[in-house]
């Protein structure tokens, strides 16, 4: 985290209302229904959202929303949300390269998100990650959608 984040992060923590924080976060407000444009939504989500402690389960609420940028921003974490790529475990590995391949096939815009996606994941200093992303990439790379 950079010097002045960090700054910012610590004056927002200062006036902070606990008990306003925590409803807050409870459900995610003010998070995503603001979003105006894929830029901002990927930049929050790639950027913010994805170090927070609700990441994980933002993304899957996300992802079953109907707003289109909101729905959006689940798929973003998901794909950014992407230290599992070096685990070993073969279910584990299998999982990530499945998900990775099938978000990527479901349109043109994340089939191109997915491919970048793998691409940063290939260069992990982590042989699972080489193999994700391998397969996925040769895969998605193929897909023409429907």
């Amino acid at each position: 985290m950079s010097v002045n984040s960090a700054r910012v992060l610590a004056e927002l923590r200062r006036f902070a209302n606990p008990a306003n924080v925590a409803g807050m976060a409870r459900f995610g407000i003010a998070w995503a229904k603001d979003f105006e444009c894929w830029a901002d939504c990927d930049g929050l989500c790639i950027h913010l959202f994805r170090k927070t402690r609700f990441a994980h389960e933002q993304a899957v609420a996300w992802s079953g929303r109907r707003e289109e940028l909101v729905k959006r921003a689940g798929f973003t974490m998901t794909a950014t949300l992407r230290e599992e790529a070096t685990d070993e475990r073969h279910n584990v590995k299998k999982g990530v390269n499945w998900a990775l391949r099938q978000i990527g096939k479901r349109n043109p815009i994340l089939n191109r998100e997915a491919i970048r996606t793998a691409k940063v994941i290939r260069a992990k200093d982590s042989r699972a990650a080489r193999w994700i992303a391998g397969d996925a990439l040769r895969e998605l790379q193929r897909w023409k959608p429907e």
